[in-house]
């Protein structure tokens, strides 16, 4: 999550997940007005400290990709159909501060409603603010072409810095992924590639190495120009069939525990076994490297295999 705030000042920074996949910046809105629902969830930005945008037959919205009057609000074009059961957005603009040096006077951000009483997904967080190459993702509205940010490890309790814009460059030797279009001329380590229209950053992966094994991503060369996407609200990677056999029967020759068939079978898993000291799992797991191009990142236990029962 990221640190943000959004308004004067006097309003207290919050909280919002990064989606480098998302079309549009959201925050949870309270009231809910001008709906007639009750809002579900406390986390909520009160939106009235901000400038929301009404419209009528005279008074027009913005000027901004996807953008109409409805019901004398304007809204964005997208609709949230998570399972937390949002509403389409209305459209509000106001001044967002990255840092006490970074502040931009007019960034437009939906102000979504939500009407379900289920679980929300997004733990502390306020909402999402888009990191992504569409028109108005929030990189796009502050004209930065660039930024950076280390994942920390799931178990360490510190926090990583983001950086946009100059101060992205990256300096250290680090296997990292920069953003970049096409027709960038320079590369700094595994270059991201922006593909045609498609709201998602791609970048190439090479191959797998499992032990002494290379396994080739089907078609791939350093020129490809993109064969992956970024999807950052998914768990798992989704690699072609014959690729994931492949990894299947290199894993196979290294792993000396019996096989789970039946788990296999009732789970639709490619790969199981059953363990009882899971210090031996880990002594057992070979390497595995996934190979971009420009770097490789090294995979740990938990990037392969996780505990079902």
């Amino acid at each position: 999550m990221m640190l943000i705030q959004i308004g004067n000042s006097s309003v207290p920074p919050v909280w919002v997940t990064i989606d480098t996949s998302g079309f549009f910046s959201w925050v949870l809105c309270s009231p809910c007005y001008p709906f007639s629902f009750t809002c579900s969830y406390n986390l909520s930005f009160n939106y009235q400290v901000a400038t929301e945008y009404n419209c009528s037959a005279t008074l027009k919205c913005p000027d901004i990709y996807q953008v109409s009057c409805y019901n004398d609000y304007c809204f964005s074009g997208y609709i949230y159909t998570a399972d937390y059961g949002a509403l389409p957005d209305y459209v509000l603009s106001d001044v967002i501060s990255l840092s006490p040096s970074l502040t931009y006077p007019l960034v437009y951000i939906g102000c979504l409603v939500v009407t379900n009483t289920g679980p929300y997904p997004l733990g502390n967080a306020y909402g999402s603010f888009s990191l992504g190459k569409h028109p108005l993702s929030l990189v796009n509205q502050i004209g930065v072409r660039s930024f950076t940010y280390c994942l920390q490890y799931l178990s360490s309790a510190e926090n990583s810095t983001i950086y946009f814009g100059d101060d992205a460059k990256i300096w250290v030797p680090l296997v990292s992924t920069p953003f970049y279009n096409l027709d960038s001329t320079v590369y700094y380590f595994t270059p991201l590639y922006n593909s045609g229209s498609s709201g998602y950053y791609w970048l190439t992966l090479l191959s797998f190495t499992v032990g002494p094994q290379i396994i080739d991503f089907p078609g791939a060369t350093p020129q490809t120009g993109g064969n992956v996407i970024i999807e950052p609200s998914t768990f798992l990677t989704s690699l072609p069939t014959n690729m994931v056999a492949e990894i299947v029967d290199a894993i196979v020759g290294f792993m000396h525990f019996p096989r789970a068939y039946t788990l296999e079978a009732e789970l639709g898993l490619s790969l199981c076994y059953n363990v009882t000291n899971s210090a031996d799992w880990y002594l057992s797991t070979p390497l595995f490297l996934a190979n971009f191009v420009g770097g490789s990142l090294p995979l740990l236990f938990e990037n392969i295999f996780f505990q079902v029962f």
